[in-house]
């Protein structure tokens, strides 16, 4: 991870800013609406990439409550393949706000 534009700690248990993201595109298989849908377009996006590409990612904070128990899950709502120099030049904005 190169840089949040944008950063939120939803809560006492939200997630600290961290240097990696990893996401799990068969997380919402068997889902339907336009997350799962979303997750259909991000997995065919995932495999046309090559490592250190640069993408500019966005996703929602979530707590699940299922059977008695309670956990986050960090699904990816929109993905964007960019150039080095759009991501440097986000991050630069982003600081200067």
């Amino acid at each position: 991870m190169q840089a949040y534009l944008e950063y939120e700690k939803p809560g006492e248990y939200g997630d600290e800013k961290r240097g990696q993201f990893a996401f799990d595109l068969k997380g919402q298989q068997g889902r339907s609406g336009p997350l799962a849908d979303t997750q259909a377009a991000l997995a065919e996006q995932v495999q046309a990439l090559s490592p250190g590409d640069w993408v500019w990612l966005s996703w929602v904070h979530e707590y699940v409550h299922d059977g008695g128990s309670s956990f986050p899950e960090r699904p990816v709502t929109a993905m964007q393949p960019i150039s080095p120099e759009e991501g440097q030049a986000l991050a630069a904005a982003s600081k200067a706000a």
